[in-house]
C-alpha cells in the first residue's frame, strides 16, 4: 500500500473512530449513570433516608424520561427530508398585493414563482432555508446542522426536541453529580470503594456533559431568539465582514450582493422579535413548550418574514 493510500485510510477509520465515540457517548454516560444511581446510590440513600429517597427516585426517573424520550425523537424518521416531496409545492406570499395594480401584483407573484431553485446534489425542489446535508445525503427542511453526538441532522422537524434534549441533559448531569458528590463528601452511608470509583467516574462524565452541552445550549438559545439557523448564523457573520461566499444561504430577504447594511435583524428577513420567533418553534401554548410534543409553526416550506410590499419592489 503505497503511502498516500495509507494516509487516506487512516484518515478514513480515525474520522469513523470519532463518529462512532460521539455517537455512543450520550447513551453510554445514560446508561452507566443510570446504573450507578439505581444500584448504588438509591440502595444505599434509601436505607438511611426512606421517605427522602423516594422523593429523589421520583425526581430522577422524571429526568431521565425527559432525556431519553427527546434522544428519541431526534432519531430519523420517515418523512422529514425534502426527497418525500412528489411535486412543487403552492406557496402562499406572506404579503397582500391587492394594494397593487394587477399587472404589479401578477409580475411579483410570477417573480416568486420563479425564484424557487433546485438542489444541485438531490435534483429536487429546495424550499427556502433548506439544505443538503452531506453525511446524510439528503435535503431538510429549515436545516440547522448535523449533530456529531447524535449523528443525525436538526432541522425543521426536530429543532425543538434538540434544544429541550440539551436542556434535560444538563438538568440530569447537574442532578447526579450533586448526588454522587453528596454520597461522597456529606453522606452518612457506608461506601464501598467500587461505588466510591463509580460516583468519581460519573461526576468525571457529567463534568464533560456540561462543558460539551452548556455552551451549545447557549448558543442555540441565541439563534433561538434571532430564529436564525446555524448555516444562517454563520452566513450573517461572514457577510457582515464582507464575505460573499455564501450568499446561497439566503433564498429570501435583503441578503444580496450589493447590499452594505450590518443590521442582522435587516439581514434575516425571519426575525419577527424574540417572542415571535420563540413561538416559532416552541408555539403558543405556553404548557407545551417543556413536552414532547410537535408545537414548531409553519409546513417547513414557507416562513413569516419581517419583509413588507415595499421592500419586495425595491427587491425587483
Amino acid at each position: 500500500m503505497r503511502l498516500g493510500e495509507l494516509i487516506t485510510q487512516l484518515k478514513y477509520e480515525g474520522e469513523y473512530l470519532r463518529k462512532f465515540i460521539t455517537t455512543i457517548f450520550v447513551p453510554t454516560y445514560i446508561l452507566y449513570s443510570y446504573y450507578v444511581f439505581i444500584g448504588f446510590f438509591y440502595v444505599n440513600f434509601s436505607e438511611a433516608h426512606c421517605n427522602l429517597s423516594i422523593i429523589a427516585l421520583i425526581i430522577y426517573q422524571f429526568i431521565i424520561s425527559m432525556v431519553v424520550v427527546h434522544y428519541m425523537l431526534l432519531i430519523p424518521k420517515p418523512g422529514v427530508s425534502t426527497r418525500n416531496l412528489s411535486t412543487l409545492p403552492l406557496e402562499k406570499s406572506p404579503n397582500d398585493f391587492s394594494c397593487l395594480n394587477m399587472y404589479l401584483s401578477e409580475y411579483l407573484k410570477v417573480k416568486h414563482v420563479q425564484s424557487q431553485i433546485l438542489c444541485i446534489t438531490c435534483g429536487i425542489y429546495k424550499p427556502p432555508r433548506a439544505h443538503h446535508c452531506t453525511k446524510c445525503n439528503s435535503c431538510y427542511l429549515r436545516m440547522d446542522h448535523h449533530c456529531v453526538w447524535i449523528n443525525n441532522c436538526v432541522a425543521f422537524h426536530n429543532y425543538k426536541f434538540f434544544i429541550l434534549f440539551m436542556f434535560w441533559l444538563i438538568f440530569y448531569a447537574i442532578f447526579v453529580s450533586f448526588n454522587f458528590f453528596y454520597s461522597l463528601i456529606g453522606s452518612d452511608t457506608v461506601e464501598t470503594g467500587m461505588q466510591k470509583a463509580s460516583y468519581i467516574i460519573c461526576i468525571a462524565f457529567s463534568i464533560v456533559v456540561l462543558l460539551a452541552i452548556v455552551p451549545l445550549l447557549f448558543f442555540h438559545l441565541v439563534l433561538l431568539f434571532r430564529n436564525e439557523t446555524t448555516i444562517e448564523n454563520i452566513a450573517i457573520n461572514e457577510y457582515i465582514y464582507y464575505n460573499r461566499k455564501n450568499l446561497h444561504a439566503f433564498q429570501e430577504g435583503r441578503y444580496n450582493e450589493e447590499n452594505a447594511l450590518k443590521d442582522r435583524q435587516f439581514l434575516n428577513p425571519y426575525n419577527l422579535g424574540w417572542k415571535e420567533n420563540f413561538k416559532q418553534i416552541f408555539g403558543k401554548k405556553w404548557y407545551l413548550w417543556f413536552l414532547p410534543v410537535e408545537t414548531t409553526q409553519g409546513d417547513g416550506y414557507d416562513f413569516e418574514k419581517n419583509i413588507t410590499v415595499e421592500d419586495d419592489l425595491m427587491l425587483l
